[in-house]
């Protein structure tokens, strides 16, 4: 995911914005994807796979014996080898809030099949064998045809990723704790936010600076056959799939939206004083290029019971 502003103040791919000291000491700005103070376009996608057929898409908490459909984000951290010769860590207490999933014939649909739409959230966390339910729906709710794309709505991510921040001569290590919102009128925390809004708390040598808030307008990206939109205030991943709806359905099936995150924040080391290899290191507007942010891999299953 992109986030691109003239303000050398935000992020790459799922976010990062920058943090104030609480004694009037700036840390220094967590970037964009590239390096500089002008943000590149990071790869953050997940690398699609082929989407397999469905052999038949029902729904719910299966009232009267109705089919069901039951959809799950499920994560990995497993080692997958990675030859794009960059660093990488796995962030930790990474989550992405889900709001909704369409169906459609076409990329375009005019009319999509809306499989669910929470209007809220549910939050699918990305830790190592996390399996989160995001939704339960009725068979019966839902229209028979064949349908070739998908589109996910999100609402916004958080995670932390690890981070020396190097000022004035010094060397931090720290991590960033991150909020991007994605899309509009997201309530995180109690508080309505708009898509493009940024929150980020560094935390280094026992003291905590932040949390500086920021507004970032937030770039579509495709990649891999996945791509990011974002229109009308709303974010939502695109792919290609390959899925069968039958409403009469008496089974259940599992949808399962699998995806690894082996070291999926990615960046290019560079040269500097105190830089390390194997270390995001950070500056007042610079800072090591974010190359990408997101699933390593993305695939789709169906389990009929």
């Amino acid at each position: 995911m992109k986030l691109s502003s003239s303000l050398p103040i935000v992020t790459f791919a799922l976010s990062t914005a920058a943090c104030s000291g609480a004694t009037g000491t700036s840390i220094p700005e967590p970037p964009g994807a590239g390096s500089g103070s002008t943000p590149g376009t990071p790869t953050g996608a997940p690398a699609a796979t082929s989407p397999a057929a469905s052999p038949a898409f029902p729904g719910g908490p299966r009232p009267s014996g109705e089919g069901n459909v039951v959809i799950h984000v499920r994560a990995s951290t497993r080692a997958v080898p990675h030859t794009d010769g960059l660093s990488g860590q796995t962030p930790r207490e990474e989550y992405v809030g889900i709001r909704a999933l369409l169906l459609g014939t076409s990329k375009d649909d005019p009319d999509p099949l809306v499989v669910f739409d929470h209007q809220g959230y549910v939050e699918a966390r990305l830790a190592d064998g996390d399996d989160t339910i995001v939704a339960r729906v009725p068979a019966s709710s839902l229209r028979a045809g064949r349908y070739t794309w998908a589109r996910t709505v999100v609402t916004h991510a958080r995670y932390r990723v690890d981070a020396t921040v190097h000022a004035s001569g010094f060397s931090m290590p720290g991590e960033y704790e991150n909020l991007v919102v994605l899309s509009d009128g997201t309530d995180v925390g109690g508080k309505k936010r708009m898509s493009g809004d940024v929150v980020s708390t560094f935390r280094g040598a026992g003291r905590v600076y932040g949390p500086t808030a920021a507004t970032m307008p937030i770039g579509a990206w495709s990649s891999g056959g996945i791509a990011l939109e974002v229109a009308n205030g709303r974010a939502a991943y695109v792919y290609p799939v390959n899925v069968v709806v039958d409403p009469s359905t008496k089974r259940q099936v599992d949808v399962l939206f699998d995806v690894n995150m082996h070291e999926c924040f990615r960046w290019q080391d560079t040269p500097g004083p105190g830089y390390a290899r194997h270390v995001w290191d950070v500056e007042l507007g610079s800072w090591e290029p974010v190359m990408q942010f997101g699933a390593n891999s993305f695939s789709l299953a169906y389990v009929t019971r």
